[in-house]
Parts: C-alpha cells; sequence; structure tokens
C-alpha cells in the first residue's frame, strides 16, 4: 500500500467482515505527521507474562515547537481482541527539529493474555489538546 520508501502511519481503522479483518488506512502516511515515534519494545514476552517496557523517541519534523497533550495506547492480540485504546498521561513539548527520548510504559503483561507463537501488536498515538493526532507508530511482540 502506498508509495514505496513511505512507511504508513499506525492510525489504520479495522473492519471485521465475516470473521477476517481488513485495515483500512485512515491517515497520511507518517513521514508526514508532524511528530517522528519510534518505539522500542521487546522482541519477545513469555505466554507466563512478563515485563513491558516501552521507550519513545520523538522527533518534532515542523519549524514550530509541538505540543503533546496525552497519547494513546492499544493492543491487538491477534485474535481479533482490541486491548484499549487507553490513554496514557503524556505531556511533552519539542523544540522545532528537536529529538527526545523518553520512557513510556514500563509494566507487566499478564500470563494468559495471548497463547504462545502469537504476534501482538502494539500501537501508540501521539495527540495535541485538540485529541488530534500527530504522530503514531507500532511494534510487534512474538508471545513465546
Amino acid at each position: 500500500m502506498g508509495n514505496a520508501g513511505h512507511s504508513w502511519s499506525a492510525r489504520i481503522a479495522a473492519l471485521v467482515v465475516v470473521g477476517s479483518i481488513v485495515f483500512i488506512p485512515i491517515s497520511l502516511p507518517a513521514s508526514q505527521d508532524p511528530l517522528s515515534v519510534e518505539l522500542a519494545c521487546p522482541i519477545t514476552i513469555p505466554s507466563s507474562g512478563g515485563p513491558l517496557t516501552i521507550t519513545l523517541t520523538l522527533t518534532n519534523r515542523t519549524s514550530t515547537a509541538r505540543t503533546i497533550a496525552k497519547s494513546a495506547l492499544a493492543v491487538h492480540l491477534g485474535n481479533l481482541n482490541l486491548m484499549g485504546p487507553f490513554i496514557v498521561p503524556f505531556t511533552r513539548t519539542l523544540a522545532p527539529r528537536a529529538t527526545q527520548v523518553v520512557p513510556y510504559v514500563s509494566t507487566t503483561f499478564p500470563a494468559g493474555t495471548a497463547a504462545a507463537g502469537t504476534l501482538v501488536s502494539i500501537g501508540v498515538t501521539m495527540l495535541d489538546s485538540g485529541n488530534k493526532p500527530i504522530g503514531s507508530k507500532a511494534c510487534l511482540v512474538q508471545i513465546l
């Protein structure tokens, strides 16, 4: 989907139709968001549960300061179950063209949430004071 070299934003809509799932992009390519969001997530988590720590690298792509008023986090468990989105308190102002590396979430992924072999998608969206998405990204974690 999209042009080669463009990374699509994590903001997608899911439409469930007769047991299948269709993903429809609902935003501009991520390269056009005012804020670049990169996630550092664990690659694997045991099915018996384990630590889930996410660190963000945020880059303001614009020539004006950008303020993040809050964020949203959603977890897709690979079996059509979606947890969230959850509003995560997170405020930060980035100077023009500035990059910041910041801790985001540190919690425990509960045992039995997903079966071994499941790929779990964790999506994060940054929102401005008007609840407008200004940057997002997702990462995949395999349950062992």
